[in-house]
């Protein structure tokens, strides 16, 4: 059985590279807050689905995984409506490997945004 330091041994950043846009991407891996908190981004204050954010939701999920050589985060709220421009095979491609890095499901990723609070 693993042991509590074992398993919190594991809080290390993680990262992955994926080929995409011809050339390596690197993708950080995001923390249980981190896609915690991503998830909660795409909701409004009563935790229902906020469209406008639902359907960058592809932008935001780039902007909040890729980062350059260093670790840093490469793009910023302020880059969704550009990165809303990037060819759909190639962010698609992206897209798919920070959902796997991540450890999303394909249902997960359908339900991203969908009311969780009950009151419709």
């Amino acid at each position: 059985m693993i042991s509590k330091s074992d398993m919190l041994a594991a809080c290390k950043r993680k990262y992955v590279t994926v080929k995409a846009f011809g050339g390596d991407v690197k993708i950080r891996v995001m923390t249980t807050s981190e896609r915690t908190a991503f998830e909660q981004s795409l909701q409004d204050h009563k935790g229902r689905v906020d469209k406008a954010r639902q359907l960058s939701m592809r932008e935001r999920l780039i902007a909040a995984c890729v980062v350059d050589e260093s670790g840093e985060l490469m793009f910023a709220d302020d880059d969704l409506e550009t990165l809303a421009n990037l060819p759909a095979d190639e962010a698609e491609r992206l897209v798919d490997a920070i959902q796997s890095a991540c450890g999303w499901t394909k249902k997960e990723i359908d339900n991203l945004g969908n009311d969780r609070s009950g009151d419709a």
